[in-house]
């Protein structure tokens, strides 16, 4: 079976038939603003995505725009993939029933800073996403673009951002609507922006003039970068959609706010921007009036903490990278810790660009098939290996068993996770330990249960049944199978903060893994459930920024 390179990730279970198969982990982020990545760029610069927002529409096609910017001007190329992948949202090659914007590439894509005349890059270039319009009710949805492989003088600081597409309907009429944005700061440079799309629901055959009005929140303003503010250009002003010569409007106009950089850690900032008119051609009226938007701040404090010189992954098949290749089985060099695959932009080619030292020294330890008990096995290993790091992800196997009797007692996981952390912590009493919470497993049914080849693969296999049993049901016996299963794993990861809390080197992930969710297209075809090359890609990508700012 072929295997898709756009899947995200997994945590590990044992099936019946002697098949290690992950649950499905991944990566939503529910603040659009919030987009992770590594520590301080000390005399380099950071790569960091924003988030943007826009209205649908009716007719035409409205456009994402997501800034990607160095904090710095870099002296050499700085080159980067980045990939698009559904949410909520799905995207496709071409227009048609049921695709949410064109994702015309459906794979890696490149994006590259080149120094110009004075030697040095610029700081800012867009990825620019198309949105379908249409007139069906339907929720709010989501995609994403996640950035990785990156080569030159810089450090990728924050690589995810959200795509929001907001429905409209239903409505009658042209509706003017107001999307929002988001864009990392900077430390020099004047040419990131905020760009805020401003849309007509359809093209309309008189000019219309709307009002803005910029309101500053926690983002301050000034004139010029020079003036102490956070953005600039005019509080005020006037957004034309002129008739063309075609005899129609265009559907989108941007109002593009210039942002000031500086090197002063602090909060992320906000401003609203609110549209308006003093009149309106008949048949056009104001729909979605106030956008927002953020400036997320990219700045940290240097970090006392070494660049570590070895490291080891203890877990189970998703730190195998099991189904991360396109035959089935493992695929260590793709793993999200330890893997020295670069496109996937793994916790050890990180530090190894950092760190010379740690070349040869990534061990991995996970074993596919585990669970919680088998971990003081893995940790003991470590400790012979005399490692500076360790990455944790243990408990999709806990949970996902063929009943509900057989799951471990919550009880039961924290006393082994206890275990292993004390041999951990009384071996190698320096080491710097990241521990990545399990992820809600139900959403695997949410994603896959209408997918006929999940399904059977699913009850071939006997993968996972405590989740995936009876998949169709809506019966109350199965509702609320699935709910006791989803809060026995609630209880692991509250197992795990409990007892990593207990040492100062100890980092719990603050549940971001849990609470991520994942689409259909994280989930690996081969067998429905384990992540692919990209879901590797993304949890490397998450779980390093839930670490230490080295």
């Amino acid at each position: 079976m072929s295997r898709s390179r756009r899947s995200y990730w997994r945590v590990t279970a044992l099936c019946a038939v002697g098949v290690v198969i992950s649950a499905p982990l991944a990566v939503v982020v529910s603040n659009p603003a919030l987009a992770l990545g590594t520590g301080p760029c000390p005399a380099t610069a950071c790569v960091s995505i924003g988030s943007a927002t826009v209205v649908e529409g009716d007719t035409g096609m409205r456009t994402l725009t997501f800034p990607v910017t160095l904090s710095l001007p870099a002296t050499a190329t700085v080159s980067m993939k980045y990939r698009l992948q559904n949410l909520s949202a799905t995207g496709g090659a071409t227009a048609g029933a049921g695709v949410d914007y064109l994702d015309k590439a459906a794979a890696l894509q490149t994006l590259t800073f080149v120094p110009g005349a004075t030697g040095l890059t610029g700081v800012s270039k867009l990825i620019t996403v198309k949105v379908l319009s249409d007139t069906t009710v339907e929720p709010t949805e989501t995609m994403r673009v996640t950035l990785s492989a990156l080569t030159g003088p810089a450090r990728l600081r924050k690589g995810l951002a959200l795509g929001t597409i907001v429905d409209d309907d239903p409505g009658t009429g042209i509706r003017a609507g107001i999307g929002d944005a988001v864009v990392a700061e900077g430390d020099v440079g004047k040419t990131r922006n905020l760009v805020v799309p401003i849309t007509l629901s359809s093209a309309s055959t008189s000019a219309v003039a709307l009002t803005y009005i910029v309101t500053p929140g926690t983002a301050t303003f000034s004139s010029t970068a020079a003036g102490g503010g956070d953005f600039g250009a005019k509080l005020t002003g006037v957004v034309n959609f002129a008739v063309s010569g075609t005899g129609v409007t265009a559907v989108q106009r941007v109002l593009k706010l210039p942002v000031w950089a500086d090197a002063a850690l602090e909060s992320d900032e906000s401003l609203s921007i609110t549209i308006s008119a003093s009149s309106l051609p008949a048949g056009v009226t104001i729909g979605r009036a106030t956008g927002t938007g953020t400036i997320v701040d990219d700045d940290t404090v240097s970090t006392t903490v070494p660049v570590p010189n070895s490291m080891a992954v203890l877990g189970d098949s998703i730190s195998r990278a099991y189904n991360a290749c396109p035959a089935f089985g493992e695929c260590p060099a793709s793993v999200w810790s330890t893997g020295t695959d670069i496109g996937v932009d793994s916790h050890y080619t990180r530090l190894l660009a950092l760190n010379p030292a740690i070349s040869g020294n990534a061990h991995n330890d996970a074993v596919s098939g585990a669970t919680m008990s088998n971990l003081n096995g893995q940790a003991a290993v470590a400790v012979g290996q005399n490692v500076d790091y360790v990455t944790i992800e243990m408990g999709g196997n806990d949970g996902c068993k063929n009943t509900e009797a057989q799951m471990t007692l919550a009880a039961t996981y924290q006393a082994q996770f206890q275990q292993a952390m004390n041999t951990l912590t009384t071996g190698l009493p320096n080491a710097h330990i990241l521990v990545a919470s399990v992820p809600d497993i139900v959403q695997l049914w949410v994603v896959a249960k209408d997918v006929p080849a999940a399904r059977s693969v699913w009850s071939l296999a006997s993968i996972c049944q405590t989740v995936t049993a009876n998949p169709l049901s809506v019966a109350q016996a199965d509702v609320d199978r699935r709910a006791r299963v989803r809060q026995r794993v609630v209880d692991y990861n509250t197992a795990l903060a409990t007892v990593c809390a207990q040492f100062a080197n100890c980092r719990f992930d603050q549940n971001l893994v849990f609470n991520s969710g994942f689409a259909l297209s994280d989930v690996s075809s081969i067998d429905y459930f384990h992540p692919s090359y990209a879901g590797q890609t993304g949890l490397a990508l998450l779980s390093y920024g839930a670490g230490w700012d080295w």
